[in-house]
């Protein structure tokens, strides 16, 4: 078969070889309705951007490799499910080849070019934000087979795998509330995260429909790491303020709760309950031994790469799209019952 070129993209879609050239590019020059129109074409006539020979359906017809893009590599969470989902493509045959995103704009459309340009032939990716999501339908379109992983999205066409992250926050919260607990704090709500705002979301309607009225909680905006959690239980602590109990956006931000409430001569869940979420290796240990929510990471990992697999083998066989996993709590030792 001969290899797609720019010219017989442009000849089969009516373009002018210069636009489909620089849609190939991800130039914001062109709009993204003319760039899906083009992706469209090149992915009916088999052209694959970058380095390589055309993708073609069928397993001996593509290239083997994919991209996974992870939006914080320093989380132990994002840590292990990259580890899982490098290990599935290993095993699958493919070869993966792993960036991550920055909260610089160009950084951000230059680490997903990369992949572009080395020619995989298909993306795993975890978004930082809706400009992530941007970002990746005007470099990539619908050219290059894409799974989604950790947020749901209203896009029928968009593929993706992950929890319902409203519905779990929500039932963390509720247990809380259960205990007792009335005066909660929210830290690390970074409002350009998509799955923390779910989260937010679930921990603001669990107390709205126990009926907590808003004087008795807090959201704090950190950053959704160590650093972010660390700073605000210190803010929390150093304004005399206390709840009691705290609920961290993810278990890495907990981790630096831990630290911070340390620090004050403070004992979890004696003085102040903790919550965490994603369920990390590290908050198991006798040390730690933090009341979580867990995700359920091999299965999300499984289900990416299967999914991913089956667009670039089949791309013409209907699959579900949309795949959300159940969370679960897991009761540990840091949260205590109230009178």
């Amino acid at each position: 078969m001969a290899k797609i070129t720019v010219k017989d993209i442009a000849q089969a879609g009516g373009f002018s070889e210069a636009t489909v050239s620089r849609a190939l590019n991800g130039s914001s020059s062109v709009t993204v309705l003319t760039k899906k129109k083009i992706f469209e074409v090149a992915r009916r006539l088999g052209y694959k951007p970058g380095l390589v020979s055309p993708l073609v359906s069928g397993s001996q017809g593509h290239n083997k490799k994919v991209g996974i893009i992870i939006r914080d590599i320093t989380n132990p969470f994002f840590s292990s499910i990259t580890s899982l989902i490098f290990e599935n493509l290993e095993n699958s045959g493919y070869q993966a080849f792993i960036t991550t995103l920055s909260r610089s704009s160009k950084q951000e459309h230059d680490s997903i070019k990369m992949l572009v340009d080395i020619g995989v032939c298909g993306i795993i990716a975890a978004p930082r934000s809706a400009r992530t999501i941007d970002n990746i339908r005007t470099l990539i379109g619908s050219a290059i087979p894409t799974v989604l992983i950790f947020d749901t999205y209203d896009d029928p066409e968009v593929h993706f795998v992950s929890i319902d992250h409203e519905k779990a926050m929500f039932k963390g919260t509720e247990y809380l509330i259960n205990l007792g607990h009335r005066k909660i704090y929210y830290i690390g709500a970074d409002p350009e995260n998509l799955v923390i705002r779910e989260r937010v979301q679930g921990f603001e309607k669990a107390l709205a429909v126990n009926h907590i009225p808003p004087n008795q909680y807090k959201i704090l905006h950190t950053p959704a790491n160590r650093t972010g959690g660390y700073s605000a239980v210190t803010s929390i602590l150093n304004s005399g303020d206390c709840p009691t109990a705290i609920v961290a956006a993810t278990d890495y931000v907990a981790f630096g709760a831990m630290e911070a409430l340390k620090e004050h001569s403070l004992r979890i869940p004696a003085d102040i309950s903790l919550m965490g979420f994603d369920n990390v290796e590290m908050s198991s240990y006798s040390s730690i031994s933090l009341t979580t929510i867990a995700q359920p990471d091999r299965e999300l990992s499984d289900r990416a790469v299967n999914m991913l697999i089956n667009q670039i083998e089949h791309r013409d066989r209907l699959d579900r799209k949309h795949v959300i996993l159940d969370s679960s709590l897991i009761i540990r030792d840091t949260c205590r019952r109230i009178i």
